[in-house]
């Protein structure tokens, strides 16, 4: 169980997955979800926690730098985007 100490709340256990596994490749990032999860492991919940974690992280870069630098690493690119919303991992 993660709690979420900036809301004090406990959130979607695929969504605390997602914000743990950020930084790893795509496939690292599954094979944690999957024995963080367990039994409870969905892979269309898990994929929309991933989507959901990229596109929070852009709007606060955005919010907190108000720009979409490169120089920025959380700031994503309309084709990263595109591909974090498309089936194809």
């Amino acid at each position: 169980m993660a709690i979420d100490w900036e809301y004090a709340a406990l959130g979607n256990p695929h969504f605390d997955a997602a914000i743990a596994s950020e930084g790893l490749e795509w496939h690292r990032r599954i094979s944690f979800a999957e024995n963080v999860l367990g039994q409870s492991f969905n892979s269309r919940t898990w994929l929309a926690a991933c989507r959901a974690e990229l596109l929070i992280n852009h709007l606060w870069t955005l919010a907190t730098h108000g720009t979409l630098s490169t120089s920025l690493a959380t700031a994503l690119t309309k084709e990263q985007v595109e591909q974090a919303w498309s089936d194809d991992k």
